[in-house]
């Protein structure tokens, strides 16, 4: 009988140490894949280095096999799933009430920002170059600032966030750029605060869903539309319904072995966004950004060309924002404009051959930034001189 049972042992301790390099060389099990926002790490001139006997190499290969330990993702699924349940903490997301995530580094950017006392004025500086540059070609600089769900759903936090004193960084721009002159300023806090009752923004995803976004953006095309002397142009109703989701960004950061779900709106005039119809055309990938520190990265991101009839739509405008102003697109307002050329903003110094190559028809310029983000604000960095 003891014999059995040490060979049992023996045979459950040679799977444990074995299973792990089967499955690391042949694959052999599917394990779901853990979302680090990183590359795993490469060995780089191996055999030159050991030849050498590169005694960095050694920290190189531990790194190596490290990231690629069969059912890697799997155990840190189970080893976050403990932590969850039995301790509510998570390295990377803020687990707070009622099912609501917080991503950690965006409550620190909020506090980061807010105490940084030279971000202010550093912010409404860029933003004046900006207009002062836009003026020049005769279009007209719209501003949008959105916040964010810590802000808007304080009380799902699992404790206040220290920045007040000083007021949060979004609210003092806020006040300046609403009294800025030849600035329009789409305030998305405020719009959004007159509907907070509702659900405005994904609890476990860094967005705000269709409906919060279809608050902010109907304002923002009819903000245009009235500062133009336009018509402001008639978009669909959309007929909201609740779906279960759980495909949230901060639900991957979580990485654990259950999934959180979420309930998210969904309607039906989100069908055929972003793509090119007998109506629309859109065009992906356009140009060159000229930054050799990113040798990919394109002008536009997507141009969209409307080919109804132009008299009841808003001219062509340009629109610099971050992956909140996805949501104007998924919900095809950028039917009500002739032609919108698109560049995200997460790296900020695509500003400078944007406005080296903007286009002569742009009329408007839209740029978006969330509450987390603005110090993107500063690294808009455009010569003393405007471009020409």
């Amino acid at each position: 009988m003891r014999a059995r049972i040490n060979l049992a042992f023996v045979c459950v301790f040679a799977f444990v140490l074995l299973a792990p390099v089967v499955q690391m060389t042949t694959h052999i099990a599917h394990e779901p894949a853990v979302e680090e926002m990183r590359k795993p790490k490469p060995i780089s001139r191996l055999i030159p280095r050991l030849a050498a006997m590169d005694p960095t190499l050694a920290d190189d290969i531990n790194g190596w096999f490290n990231d690629r330990y069969g059912f890697r993702g799997l155990l840190i699924r189970i080893n976050n799933e403990i932590e969850y349940d039995a301790f509510r903490m998570s390295d990377r997301v803020v687990i707070g009430h009622d099912g609501w995530l917080f991503t950690k580094d965006w409550l620190a950017l909020i506090a980061q920002n807010s105490r940084d006392a030279a971000m202010e004025d550093a912010s409404i500086a860029a933003v004046r170059h900006l207009r002062d540059c836009l003026a020049a070609r005769g279009v007209r600089l719209v501003v949008v600032l959105n916040t964010w769900k810590s802000s808007l759903y304080p009380q799902y936090l699992p404790a206040p966030l220290p920045v007040d004193p000083p007021a949060r960084l979004l609210e003092r721009l806020s006040r300046t750029l609403a009294t800025e002159p030849d600035i329009l300023f789409v305030d998305g806090e405020k719009i959004l605060f007159a509907h907070r009752d509702d659900l405005l923004f994904h609890k476990t995803d860094v967005h705000m869903d269709l409906k919060g976004a279809s608050y902010v953006y109907r304002a923002l095309i009819e903000d245009i539309a009235r500062d133009l002397h336009h018509q402001s142009p008639r978009l669909p109703v959309e007929k909201w319904r609740l779906v279960t989701s759980l495909d949230g960004s901060e639900a991957r950061f979580l990485a654990k072995l259950i999934p959180p779900t979420e309930v998210v709106y969904i309607t039906p005039t989100t069908d055929g966004a972003l793509k090119s119809d007998q109506f629309d055309t859109f065009d992906f990938n356009v140009g060159s950004a000229e930054l050799p520190q990113y040798p990919d990265l394109p002008l536009w991101d997507w141009i969209y060309r409307n080919k109804r009839a132009a008299g009841g739509l808003l001219p062509p405008t340009m629109v610099f924002g971050t992956s909140f102003m996805d949501g104007f697109f998924a919900l095809r307002y950028n039917e009500a404009f002739e032609t919108v050329y698109r560049t995200r903003n997460n790296v900020a110094e695509r500003i400078g051959p944007l406005m080296r190559h903007l286009p002569s028809d742009v009329k408007v310029f839209v740029l978006e930034v969330p509450e987390p983000l603005l110090y993107l604000l500063p690294q808009m960095k455009l010569p003393a001189a405007c471009m020409s």
